[in-house]
Parts: structure tokens; C-alpha cells; sequence
């Protein structure tokens, strides 16, 4: 139950002089709790230390399929430090979209906000990368407390092979050069352009047929 009641029994009733005696209560502190005392009623009130922590959470996606990327929800966990605190499980584990938010009313102390690592996205946590960080939250805090996240959505890549044939009969003039400069558009843009050589030390070389007529 809420409430406590315990009898002093067989307490002196009066002072020497015949004067009632008025008795007050005290309490050693309780951790995560306050005190508040009414000595009219001997009455003791324990209220919980709390604070506020805000999660939030950004979606940046500039892929083609970003309408699927911004309205992925992401999956928390609040984890606090000192193992005698509990929290309900809504305050535990939730999930958060893009420019969504969620505040907990938690009792002071250290915790562990993270999200669930997904593939092929990149996390920051208040800039910085990393997918949790320890927070500590007080009655002192004159704000807040933010975690600030976000989530960038990783540009997914291909492969792309371009082959070069040579209609020269073989070289017979011997007019082939040893490298060839090549532009890859993709969109309607410009996405990379690559000096393609057949010599042995070439950053970039190409793998030459057996006949030596397509690269």
C-alpha cells in the first residue's frame, strides 16, 4: 500500500511539570525520494526524485526511395544505471520517426539512451557518431535534458561494367592507345569519370580479352 502507519506505544505523556509533552518526527533520507513532514499530524511524505529526459529523432534521406526512408520508425531503449531503478516498459523501449520526440519523467540519475543499430544507416548522437550515450539527469537541471538523434540514410551503390571493343583488325596500325578516358553518367548526371589503362602498374586497369580486341 501507499500508505504506513506504525504506534508508538507506552510514550510519557506529560513533562515534570505536568505540561503535555508534543512529540515531533523526523526521517532518514530514502534514496530517490524527497521528504516532506507535517508535525501537527506526525505525517511523513515520500515523494519520488524525478527529472525530465527528451529523446528526439531526425530522418535524413536524400536516396530515390526516401519516402520509405523518412517514414521508417527507429527503435530506443532507456537503460538506467543504478540496477535499483525500475521503469515501466513504455519508458523502457519505444520507437521514434522522423522529427518525432518523446519525454520521460524518470528519477534522477544516470542512464543509457541507445537505438537499435539498422543497416544501411548511419546514426549520430548530438553530432557526434555513435548509436547511445550516458546521460545524467537532476532537480538541477534548469532544462531538459536532450539526446538529439540522427539517422542518415546510406546511399546504396552498384556495380556498373563498361566494355571497350576495338574494331581495328587488332592494332594493325598500331593506333590504340594504352589508356582510354571514360565518363559514367547515371540520372541525367555526371557520376564519375575513370582513365582506364591496360598497363600493368595503372590505378585503374582494365581486364584485356584473350584476342586483346575488348577491355
Amino acid at each position: 500500500g501507499n500508505s504506513w502507519t506504525y504506534e508508538f506505544a507506552n510514550m510519557p505523556a506529560y513533562k515534570a511539570d505536568g505540561s503535555a509533552i508534543t512529540y515531533t518526527v523526523e526521517e532518514e533520507a530514502v534514496t530517490h525520494y524527497t521528504k516532506s513532514i507535517n508535525n501537527d499530524t506526525l505525517t511523513i511524505t515520500n515523494k519520488t526524485t524525478t527529472a525530465s529526459l527528451k529523446v528526439t529523432k531526425d530522418i535524413i534521406d536524400n536516396t530515390t526511395d526516401s519516402a520509405n526512408g523518412l517514414a521508417k520508425k527507429f527503435t530506443f531503449t532507456v537503460t538506467p544505471k543504478d540496477s535499483t531503478v525500475t521503469l515501466t516498459d513504455e519508458q523502457k523501449t519505444f520507437e521514434l520517426g522522423d522529427d518525432g520526440s518523446k519525454e520521460l519523467t524518470l528519477p534522477v540519475g544516470e542512464y543509457t539512451v541507445a537505438e537499435t543499430t539498422v543497416t544501411g544507416w548511419t546514426t549520430t548522437v548530438d553530432g557526434t557518431a555513435g548509436s547511445s550515450k550516458d546521460v545524467t539527469i537532476s532537480t538541477e537541471d534548469e532544462e531538459t535534458v536532450t539526446v538529439a538523434f540522427t539517422n542518415t540514410r546510406d546511399e546504396e551503390t552498384t556495380k556498373t561494367k563498361v566494355t571497350k571493343v576495338w574494331e581495328d583488325n587488332s592494332d594493325e596500325n598500331k593506333f590504340r592507345p594504352t589508356s582510354i578516358t571514360v565518363t559514367l553518367s547515371g540520372n541525367g548526371t555526371t557520376a564519375v569519370t575513370k582513365t582506364i589503362s591496360t598497363e600493368a602498374d595503372a590505378t585503374e586497369k582494365a581486364t584485356v580479352s584473350e584476342d586483346g580486341n575488348s577491355w
